[in-house]
């Protein structure tokens, strides 16, 4: 409606995406924005408005322009490796869901080598997705029952190093290494798991079955 419209940027970067129906213990924000000069753009059907505005440096934070940028530069890289792992992680649950309820509804005959070519696909998603999340927890105490998922080691990593002083400390910096190389692997287990049911879409395609796709 025309007049007095408030709009409130908390000033920070694109919100993170989580995991259907997964309880993870952290916040979902994006990295604060640094200081600099942004253009505010809003749109409504065909029409824009923008505006150039300025975030300046806090003044009680000794930061150099340096500091600065290599929190914007590092949060950036963590934020988009997790929401990478997470939209894999929700792509190979779907196929999940319905490679099981594919093999359940008795469409592929039991005894057939596709049958037991699919069963072999589905521990394999089964068991990769248990190592990115953990699908027991239900609340904030849970963390004590179950073991976390490997995206909640990540996300965990991605808060506590958005601190109120943007600054990423060495030890933030070593986590992260650690984290991405175990992500390095479980990602080739990925793009593994893609070969497997590409090969076995194409061999149910060839039994008349639909195909598997997230």
């Amino acid at each position: 409606k025309k007049g007095i419209n408030r709009f409130v940027w908390n000033l920070r970067h694109q919100s993170l995406p989580g995991i259907p129906k997964v309880y993870i213990e952290g916040g979902f924000s994006g990295h604060k924005a640094i200081p600099g000069t942004y253009t505010l753009e809003l749109s409504y059907g065909d029409k824009q408005a923008q505006l150039s505005t300025i975030i300046e440096a806090n003044p009680l934070i000794n930061l150099s322009a340096e500091a600065y940028d290599e929190y914007h530069e590092f949060m950036s890289a963590a934020e988009k490796t997790y929401t990478e792992m997470t939209h894999k992680t929700v792509a190979l649950y779907n196929i999940q869901q319905k490679l099981e309820a594919v093999l359940s509804s008795k469409a592929i005959d039991a005894n057939s080598p596709l049958h037991g070519e699919g069963m072999h696909l589905l521990e394999s998603l089964k068991d990769w997705d248990a190592l990115m999340a953990q699908r027991l927890a239900k609340a904030y105490d849970d963390v004590e029952n179950y073991e976390n998922g490997f995206t909640a080691y990540y996300i965990t990593l991605i808060n506590q190093a958005d601190s109120s002083i943007p600054k990423i400390t060495e030890g933030a910096k070593a986590k992260m290494d650690e984290l991405n190389q175990k992500w390095n692997a479980l990602h080739k287990e990925a793009k593994e798991l893609e070969a497997l049911i590409e090969k076995f879409n194409h061999k149910a395609y060839e039994s008349g079955l639909g195909l598997l796709s997230s």
